[in-house]
């Protein structure tokens, strides 16, 4: 018997595999929207790490602008 000829034997064993593949996509689907990919905490501390940063930038920013102004009077 080739693949695709038309014949169905253990057509329902192979419909019910198919239902539940489709099951248990669907539920790892749902489960990647339940559980985020970075805990909580790690993001709150990445969150204040890139602003005590940008932080850092500004104030040297500033720190470089006053010395040029200083520079030029």
């Amino acid at each position: 018997m080739a693949v695709g000829d038309g014949e169905t034997v253990g057509a329902g064993s192979n419909e019910e595999e198919r239902k539940m593949d489709h099951g248990l996509l669907a539920f790892k689907f749902i489960l990647s929207f339940i559980i985020p990919d970075v805990p909580k905490h790690i993001q709150i501390k990445l969150s204040r790490l890139e602003f005590e940063s940008l932080e850092a930038l500004k104030k040297k920013k500033m720190l470089e602008a006053s010395e040029l102004t200083k520079g030029i009077q």
